[in-house]
């Protein structure tokens, strides 16, 4: 089964509860994190093994996923 290769953007509350979700998704890894507070980003990309970006249109351009959760 391929892995569904998951963007987030927008790191605040609601994020991190995706991300906690996302985490427990058998075949689902979370590849990058995007957000405006870049004082939340490396530590939170991190701790899911993911890049971090404060634009999303950047993040979009630098690699291919499946999806992006808003």
């Amino acid at each position: 089964m391929k892995e569904l290769r998951i963007a987030l953007v927008g790191c605040g509350v609601m994020g991190n509860l995706f991300l906690e979700r996302w985490t427990g998704v058998s075949g689902a890894r979370v590849e990058a994190v995007c957000d405006l507070n870049t004082d939340i980003l490396p530590p939170l990309a991190a701790r899911f093994d993911a890049e971090a970006h404060s634009d999303w249109q950047s993040m979009l351009i630098s690699r291919s996923f499946d999806a992006v959760q808003i």
